[in-house]
């Protein structure tokens, strides 16, 4: 295994792969920075790291040096091998929003934690674009999203993506079956507009060939 160090500036986010039983260390270089963190299944992106089911498990809402870290699968993901911090890690508030900042009183768009989860995507879909397996697994990360205000609209944009090809099987099942098997909230959000997009994108896969 190999010693990359990723440095991240403030109010910035990046995504990696991480290969099981390979370790991570996160270091708060200023000291009072908070770091929110998430994590999926690489085989199964439905899974992810979730700390309303980690509380259940563990019966407690303060992970500690020793425990695991569980998913929405209630399977670990995790393993917290040491832990220096000087403080209680928080599995109780949510990630920081825009509407946080506005609440705040900010003026003007504040960069927050729940937009640096989509903006360290971005950047992944960049960096391992050329890798088909990799944007397969990308595509139906994103297909499990629900992003605020944007609704279906999201998912007929990953249909519209430069990486995605009607003709090409993997990918239709990377977000359309993803999207009906795992957005569930979405996906039943409003049936009509549900129904209305497949037939149009598969009118459109038809017109195609």
């Amino acid at each position: 295994m190999t010693n990359n160090l990723i440095t991240i500036p403030p109010r910035e986010s990046k995504a990696v792969i991480i290969s099981k039983n390979q370790k991570i260390k996160i270091i708060n270089t200023h000291g009072t920075q908070v770091v929110d963190t998430w994590c999926f299944n690489h085989n199964d992106v439905s899974e992810f790291m979730s700390m309303e089911h980690n509380r259940a498990v563990t019966s407690s809402i303060f992970p500690k040096e020793g425990e695991y870290l569980y998913t929405n699968k209630r399977k670990p993901i995790l393993h917290i091998m040491a832990d220096t911090s000087p403080g209680r890690h928080d599995t109780l508030i949510a990630a920081c929003d825009t509407y946080r900042y506005q609440m705040l009183g900010c003026d003007g768009y504040h960069e927050n934690c729940t937009d640096n989860l989509f903006n360290s995507l971005d950047k992944f879909y960049l960096k391992w674009k050329e890798d088909n397996l990799v944007i397969e697994k990308w595509f139906e990360l994103m297909s499990i999203l629900n992003v605020e205000g944007q609704g279906l609209n999201f998912i007929n944009d990953l249909l519209l993506h430069e990486a995605f090809e009607y003709k090409n099987p993997n990918k239709i099942r990377s977000v359309l079956g993803t999207f009906q098997r795992e957005n569930v909230l979405l996906f039943h959000a409003n049936n009509s507009l549900v129904i209305s997009l497949l037939v149009l994108n598969v009118f459109q896969f038809l017109f195609q060939q």
